[in-house]
């Protein structure tokens, strides 16, 4: 009787489930942008190629107060606080000339030239410059912008997460056509991506649908449009989200557009 009993709660059992495939993590890593931020800026110049103006970097610079003051403005509608510490500045007085510059996203040159950087201002790493700035500003994070007065397309490099220490993230803004145009949406636009935001725009023919949804819905997204005036942009509410400025913060993607993409497509 008793074979019986567990022969009947056997064919009983529920079926097992079928294994669903798992959702790979976004690719930028979200630790949020909020609370006290800090900058480091470099003016560099490739070797051999015509010097920045002091009149010019005192316009980017004045381009970066600008583009902070529209990212701490951003999060307050979310009721979250972002504020800056007074920024970084390496290369001001005396412009950084450096033979190999990176040349655009993807160049493999990008990690032994942000090492180059640190060593010219004689810190050891990239690693304990992050360490110092963290510790002298109390600041929960610290990104790097990097100002090349090199024709080329603007582009973020989050840092490398297996690396033994933390490091900056790093973005890239050259020189920009008409020359002394501001570039304060530029930075805004390539900060952000430091922190999560991705381009709402096609890529190589790509993206197409998405990108039409997203200027139906976001026709003023800072990520839509690196080049629309700041005063005009906005954040909205999915790159608000990237950022860390909607909760939950964790997000699963599918490929290079996350599943959270298919709720707002459908508001």
């Amino acid at each position: 009787m008793t074979g019986l009993l567990k022969l009947l709660a056997k064919k009983a059992a529920p079926p097992t489930p079928p294994k669903t495939q798992a959702l790979e993590p976004y690719d930028y890593p979200i630790i949020g942008f909020r609370g006290m931020q800090h900058v480091v800026c470099w003016f560099v110049c490739r070797t051999g190629e015509k010097d920045f103006t002091e009149r010019r970097k005192r316009s980017l610079l004045n381009d970066l107060d600008k583009s902070k003051e529209w990212l701490v403005t951003q999060p307050e509608s979310y009721g979250f606080d972002l504020t800056f510490t007074p920024t970084t500045c390496f290369g001001f007085d005396h412009t950084l000339f450096i033979d190999e510059v990176p040349s655009g996203m993807g160049d493999l040159k990008v990690a032994s030239f942000k090492n180059t950087l640190v060593q010219r201002m004689r810190w050891a790493s990239q690693g304990a410059l992050f360490a110092n700035i963290l510790v002298r500003y109390v600041v929960n994070n610290a990104v790097s912008l990097v100002f090349i007065n090199s024709p080329g397309r603007s582009f973020a490099s989050k840092a490398d997460e297996f690396e033994m220490e933390k490091t900056f993230s790093t973005a890239f803004v050259y020189k920009q056509t008409p020359e002394g145009g501001s570039c304060s949406s530029i930075i805004t636009h390539e900060l952000l991506h430091l922190h999560g935001a991705i381009d709402l725009y096609p890529e190589n023919g790509k993206y197409g649908e998405q990108y039409s949804h997203a200027l139906r819905l976001y026709p003023t997204d800072i990520m839509l449009h690196s080049q629309m005036p700041l005063c005009d942009s906005t954040a909205g509410p999915f790159t608000a989200y990237l950022v860390g400025w909607h909760n939950p913060i964790i997000i699963i993607s599918r490929g290079k557009w996350p599943a959270l993409y298919e709720r707002f497509k459908r508001e």
